[in-house]
């Protein structure tokens, strides 16, 4: 788990440096929040290094918070329900962009990259988790059915996202905890790593590799 964390955090800061690398646009320092005015929305995209703040509440609201003069960078957009969030070109700044959003029903995220992502409050029939990259997702509230998708080298805590179905499919070197009441199903290809809670009735496991699946602690 430490090991993972820490490679989390080094890819994160790459992809900042990289930003600069890559003649992105260096961040002034000078932090400043702006709010946007979106379209209702029930999931959410990012694509990019954010660290991203999601609480299900009403009123819906999106807020940003970065250097001022990376602002105008940022791209937000809905369509077909889904909020869109990411940036026009590289950049370099010593903090993460972040994205602090309120919505009353949401039902899935995807987040890309080497972010941190933290949704609390979830309480819906059914709740999607896609990771691409290396980001760490932490998730809380009740549904009855996950599905949590983990592609790359990310960290997907789920385990206080109570549930009674979880659904959880890793590629790469990922690692996901999640909470399950009834039935646990899993696939892993690579060296995935699954930990549950909930004392699952039914445990489907298919692994190609050396992944591995057990009770938390």
């Amino acid at each position: 788990m430490r090991i993972l964390k820490k490679t989390i955090l080094v890819l994160t800061l790459l992809m900042l440096l990289a930003g600069c690398k890559m003649g992105g646009i260096r961040g002034s320092g000078t932090r400043k929040s702006e709010k946007k005015e979106v379209p209702a929305f029930k999931a959410i995209e990012t694509g990019g290094a954010f660290d991203v703040e999601i609480t299900c509440q009403k009123p819906q609201s999106v807020e940003i918070e970065a250097d001022d003069n990376l602002l105008p960078l940022l791209e937000t957009d809905v369509s077909d329900g889904v909020l869109h969030v990411g940036m026009k070109q590289n950049y370099h700044s010593r903090k993460l962009i972040a994205l602090r959003i309120a919505v009353p029903d949401l039902n899935r995220i995807t987040i890309s990259g080497a972010g941190t992502a933290r949704v609390t409050g979830v309480k819906n029939e059914n709740f999607v988790i896609n990771s691409t990259g290396a980001a760490k997702i932490e998730a809380k509230g009740e549904t009855k059915a996950v599905e949590i998708r983990n592609s790359g080298a990310g960290l997907i805590d789920a385990h206080e996202l109570r549930s009674s179905k979880a659904e959880v499919n890793l590629s790469g070197a990922g690692q996901a905890e999640v909470y399950a009441s009834e039935q646990l199903d899993v696939t892993i290809s690579g060296v995935g790593r699954v930990t549950y809670a909930g004392q699952p009735k039914v445990i489907n496991k298919n692994i190609s590799g050396i992944g591995t699946v057990s009770a938390r602690d």
